[in-house]
């Protein structure tokens, strides 16, 4: 595991182990645009591309799954370069892929994956988590997420917070559900069409992108938004409808 990525089989609690359905962790530093050092080697440092391209088809050839847990979300500080021939990835396998799992930012939110070529249809899907630790004006939070065993896709994402304030106040930190995804946002499940129908929702509705937004830093009193104008909604809807910094 030299340059920090890897790949391992799905093994639950109860000791089910599922070969065929694999954790691929993708190491972003490979793109991450604060590293100079990437500027002369942005297209495969480490030879990270070629080697997911070998564990993406390897899964394919036995009908398998790949579920990706990684750091840097590749519409954000991630080289165009890398990033691109990542989504180039995420077309080709979309019939293995299930869904990304991403961090960094500290906010929660989603983003959808598109296809590059032909009408950009949306082909898969990204959680990008909320941070446990504070950070700047955020309460802690973690999420659980219900997958469907059959098929390995998402059901639902529960992110549970706690009310810093309020855990200062009573001396004691208390666990919270802060949503459900699909109920509170009236979603009927998770497919990448029925979260890109979300986005276009967010993009017109004010009291819908202004909830969403004060959702990322789990409500917040310090980041209640009074607003979400035009320019607001504009780019919560980039940033849910984008997977590649440069992305059209």
């Amino acid at each position: 595991m030299e340059y920090g990525y890897y790949s391992t089989p799905l093994k639950l609690k109860d000791g089910r182990v599922f070969p065929n359905t694999r954790i691929i962790a993708v190491n972003t530093q490979a793109c991450n645009n604060q590293n100079w050092q990437l500027l002369h080697e942005r297209y495969d440092p480490g030879n990270e591309v070629e080697w997911l391209q070998a564990e993406l088809a390897a899964l394919e050839a036995v009908n398998g799954s790949a579920i990706f847990i990684t750091h840097i979300p590749t519409n954000g500080d991630c080289l165009h370069g890398w990033g691109h021939r990542f989504r180039g990835l995420m077309e080709r396998y979309q019939n293995v892929v299930r869904f990304g799992l991403f961090g960094h930012t500290h906010n929660e939110a989603i983003s959808i994956i598109k296809a590059i070529s032909g009408n950009q249809e949306n082909i898969g899907i990204n959680f990008i988590a909320g941070s446990l630790t504070s950070y700047t004006d955020k309460n802690p939070s973690f999420t659980l997420i219900e997958i469907d065993e059959e098929f390995m896709v998402p059901i639902n994402f529960k992110t549970y917070y706690y009310n810093i304030e309020k855990a200062n106040a009573d001396g004691k930190i208390t666990w919270e559900i802060l949503h459900d995804f699909t109920n509170f946002y009236g979603l009927k499940d998770l497919r990448p069409d029925e979260l890109a129908a979300f986005s276009q929702r967010v993009r017109s509705d004010e009291a819908l992108a202004m909830i969403y937004e004060w959702n990322k830093y789990r409500q917040s009193p310090a980041t209640r938004p009074d607003r979400c104008d035009d320019s607001c909604r504009a780019s919560l809807f980039c940033a849910m409808t984008s997977t590649e910094y440069f992305q059209h």
